[in-house]
């Protein structure tokens, strides 16, 4: 198990370098404490334990949502342009496309998710062993539901775009841009969904008190309407029509409804994740706490 130390005196050197987790007192701490431990409690309340605790595990639970949407993006990415190819066609995203796609997983996903406020709510759940999975049952349940979506709605817009866009012509500039503007808003309403790494369906809580996040899906969207729009020979993508607009991001905005249902899918956490100790009860069973 993982152990914490608190101390405050020179003679609790030793169990604190000992400790997983060493806390020295920061105000009526010994200079030999402070240097043993790993955190200093600047204040000498025991309270902001609780704080140091509660902030580790939003840090921990914002890493896995980034890792949530950038295993989502890679993988629609990765295996679209290798079926593209293997089918014979020509990649749909080109090599400017795939760097701004590049930006919307790397830089402007982990300013986004990365940067979630924590709740006490988090105190509630159970902590997690040191050798537990990054990436839990539950997340590879949503990354491959909104996987498989992604990549069947790209493959049909790839194959049959030139039915379902009056006027487009298959294998043209304009499909192709067709294909990368729903690509792009597919990750945008999924980045609302990263948002969740379990089964609550309020993607939207705590949502209007992230201004970051909202700076980063405001930002994501005008630079990809100006990409569009304006990107020309550079990006080779061609004007869209105001109903190609629509249809675009109705498609991309499926994902919130199917992240909704797709946390009904029964997927239980890996038991063996948590931390927890076995007490004997009166009947002689064991219950884990």
């Amino acid at each position: 198990e993982v152990v914490g130390v608190t101390g405050d005196g020179t003679n609790d050197g030793p169990a604190l370098r000992a400790g997983d987790v060493g806390l020295s007192m920061g105000l009526s701490g010994t200079e030999v404490a402070k240097e043993a431990s790993d955190i200093v409690i600047m204040d000498d309340r025991f309270a902001s334990i609780v704080k140091a605790v509660m902030w580790g595990r939003c840090v921990f639970d914002n890493i896995r949502k980034f890792l949530q949407f950038q295993l989502t993006v890679n993988v629609v990415a990765l295996v679209l342009t290798f079926l593209s190819a293997t089918l014979g066609y020509e990649p749909p995203l080109n090599a400017v496309m795939m760097l701004w796609v590049n930006l919307i997983m790397d830089t402007m996903g982990a300013l986004a998710l990365g940067t979630e406020a924590p709740t006490e709510a988090l105190l509630d759940r159970k902590p997690l062993k040191r050798n537990a999975s990054l990436v839990s049952r539950v997340m590879w349940r949503n990354i491959l539901v909104q996987s498989i979506y992604q990549l069947a709605l790209l493959l049909i817009l790839l194959e049959n775009g030139d039915q379902y866009f009056d006027g487009v012509e298959k294998g043209s500039v304009r499909h192709f841009t067709i294909i990368f503007n729903v690509f792009v808003f597919c990750q945008i309403f999924n980045e609302l969904n990263a948002r969740s790494i379990g089964d609550d369906i309020n993607i939207f809580k705590g949502l209007a008190n992230n201004s970051m996040f909202q700076m980063v899906i405001l930002f994501t969207v005008i630079t990809q309407v100006g990409l569009v729009e304006l990107g020309g020979d550079f990006l080779r993508t061609t004007p869209l029509t105001p109903t190609e607009w629509y249809q675009s991001v109705a498609l991309g905005a499926v994902a919130l409804p199917l992240g909704v249902l797709m946390r009904f899918i029964p997927v239980k956490e890996d038991p063996s994740d948590y931390a927890g100790y076995d007490f004997g009860n009166s009947s002689g069973n064991k219950k884990q706490l």
